[in-house]
């Protein structure tokens, strides 16, 4: 899912809906509570630096 955001953000050009995106994976990991958080962090880790990366490209590229 994450990664599909991160392509919908690069493409469409949406950085506020990367910003929505990165806000619930961060309010999923809270409501997980303190045994589930890491676990949960670990699971969405990966795509959710693939998805803060493409965000930081695309508004690099947009500053050019």
């Amino acid at each position: 899912v994450a990664e599909r955001a991160a392509v919908a953000v690069v493409d469409g050009g949406q950085l506020a809906g990367g910003v929505v995106v990165v806000l619930a994976l961060v309010q999923v990991i809270v409501a997980a509570g303190p045994g589930e958080a890491l676990r949960v962090q670990v699971a969405v880790g990966r795509p959710l630096l693939a998805l803060l990366q493409a965000v930081a490209l695309h508004a690099v590229e947009l500053n050019y």
